[in-house]
């Protein structure tokens, strides 16, 4: 017998949610409707149900980055008349085959931090089951909704990426979800790199400029300085100077330090020194990056910038 992921519109997703979501979670685990609502119409949840010999066997509800093609499995559950008959994994199964996302990823509660051993028991068996069905392990850790600690997994659509890919795609799917400070997201086991990078605030009379990240690279279409990793045996300054000569086709003069600050990545710990700096030939060409702009301090909230660079953007607004 065929299965078939069908997509439920809105009207049939708050029918599921007021009868089978109530009584397949606990409640405290269930958005409201109205936050659901919200982000069905922004494109940030879709529900999807498993059809097979025209009858629901399985539901889940995913919510949608605004950037990136991950999603993220929310809720995911068998019809109760229809548990013990191998629906769940065929629901997998039919996720990584039929849905429209480049990959799914899925929290799942650490077994690390089971309070007592029928949790630690529901944990692993929970965990177990996902990795029998060909989800994978993504070496990430999160902690969400109120401080829960959870591990991350993931249905990949293509070849399995590293660590850091997960960890990117994390950050986007919760920097949709949850207002900064609320989440975090690392690494798990594993020795961080850290890189010394140094950035150039370039100013043209009342304007700066700012560049914006390979949609390819991590943190890709953020916007930031222009800038990067200090070589062997450089300076600082000779680092920037060669770094705006290859990403931008300019040459450039340092006129001060204007701030250092230490940013942690799940992949990388960056030591960020910025100098002001000015154009002294040649135009800026999008050499490297997706897009560059001439800014007003006032125009940063405009525009979604790593995070690494928020103190030195706090700093502009404040003294420009």
């Amino acid at each position: 017998m065929t299965e078939r992921l069908r997509e439920l519109n809105f009207e049939e997703l708050k029918k599921l949610y007021a009868g089978r979501m109530q009584n397949d979670f606990p409640l405290a685990e269930i958005k409201p409707l109205e936050l659901l609502e919200k982000q069905y119409k922004k494109g940030q949840c879709k529900a999807y149900e498993l059809i097979c010999g025209g009858e629901p066997k399985a539901y889940a509800v995913f919510q949608i980055p605004d950037e990136g093609d991950a999603w993220l499995l929310d809720y995911l559950a068998v019809i109760s008349s229809e548990r013990g008959k191998g629906y769940g994994s065929k629901m997998l199964s039919a996720i990584k085959t039929d849905l429209p996302a480049g990959a799914v990823m899925l929290e799942i509660e650490r077994t690390d931090l089971a309070a007592n051993d029928e949790e630690l028991k529901t944990r692993t068996r929970r965990k177990a089951f996902y990795l029998k069905n060909g989800v994978t392990e993504t070496g990430v850790t999160t902690v969400a909704d109120g401080g829960i600690g959870y591990e991350i997994l993931c249905i990949e659509k293509g070849e399995k990426k590293d660590s850091a890919h997960y960890a990117n795609a994390m950050l986007k799917i919760y920097g949709t979800l949850f207002k900064k400070g609320e989440y975090s997201v690392k690494i798990a086991n594993s020795a961080v790199q850290t890189a010394e990078v140094v950035a150039a605030l370039v100013k043209n009379g009342d304007k700066f400029l700012i560049c914006q990240r390979p949609k390819n690279k991590a943190r890709g279409l953020l916007w930031e300085f222009v800038g990067g990793k200090v070589e062997n045996g450089e300076t600082e300054a000779e680092a920037l100077k060669r770094e705006l000569r290859e990403e931008l086709a300019v040459s450039i003069e340092t006129v001060r330090l204007f701030e250092r600050v230490r940013h942690e990545y799940p992949d990388l710990t960056v030591y960020l020194s910025v100098y002001e700096a000015r154009i002294v030939s040649g135009e800026p060409k999008m050499l490297e990056h997706n897009d560059i702009k001439w800014i007003l301090p006032r125009e940063i909230d405009d525009y979604d910038f790593c995070p690494a660079d928020e103190a030195i953007l706090r700093k502009i607004k404040k003294e420009f």
